[in-house]
């Protein structure tokens, strides 16, 4: 199997288990952003694109030009997450139907935004995993810029936080949320959350054989092999 799919095999869960253990602790998106159709398993790297802000209503485009939204599906690579950070913008809907058909179409594995989407029904009936802020019929291509492609950017994780998304991280989706992983620690992330699952199954496998207070040391146990990846500094 590829890294992404070993990824999808194991889940966000365990994969958030290993994160916190190991030193990341702010790795998990804020469950604000929700699943807007399928609750679809997806992983892929992330492709990082920033958006604010900007009414441009009244403005025509010249010849030959389009509106800088219109452009997502062709900054995405096959296989790879598309995070379009708008810092919370509520002014329109940043993705509608035909540009979830482009991103099909490219090949993405995902979108991610903390803005809205529109044409939800559709949006839902098709093969593209997104998970949003919620749905907005207004369209917010002439309210929103492109102020930065392949940087650093910013979703909202829980209670207030905030996650830190770099371009090539690895992002690992299902119904239960999103989980982003450096991709510095990629490699010993998901083998330290495949022994998590293995030793998971192994404990459901003796349930019977252990009594309650057993089975709960057994659970804390069942994180003993995860080494603390952060660096200090």
């Amino acid at each position: 199997m590829t890294i992404f799919e070993r990824f999808v095999a194991v889940g966000p869960s365990p994969v958030s288990d290993v994160l916190d253990e190991a030193g990341f602790h702010s790795q998990t998106l804020d469950p604000g952003l929700i699943p807007m159709g399928r609750a679809t398993s997806f992983c892929g790297p992330a492709v990082c694109v920033r958006g604010e802000r900007r009414v441009a209503t009244r403005t025509t485009a010249a010849a030959g030009s389009y509106l800088p939204m219109y452009g997502l599906p062709a900054m995405v690579t096959p296989g790879a997450v598309l995070i379009f950070a708008v810092g919370g913008f509520r002014g329109g809907a940043v993705l509608g139907g035909l540009i979830a058909g482009d991103l099909v179409e490219a090949q993405a594995a995902g979108f991610i935004t903390d803005g809205f989407i529109r044409d939800r029904d559709e949006v839902a009936a098709g093969a593209l995993p997104i998970v949003a802020a919620g749905a907005i019929p207004s369209n917010g291509a002439r309210r929103i810029q492109i102020t930065g492609r392949d940087v650093p950017v910013s979703l909202p994780g829980p209670e207030g936080s905030h996650v830190v998304i770099n371009p090539g991280d690895i992002i690992v989706g299902d119904g239960d949320g999103v989980v982003v992983v450096p991709a510095a620690v990629v490699d010993a992330v998901i083998e330290m959350a495949e022994e998590i699952v293995r030793k998971e199954q192994i404990l459901l496998a003796n349930l019977n054989n252990l009594s309650m207070d057993e089975r709960a040391v057994a659970r804390a146990e069942r994180m003993a092999h995860v080494r603390w990846l952060r660096e200090q500094g």
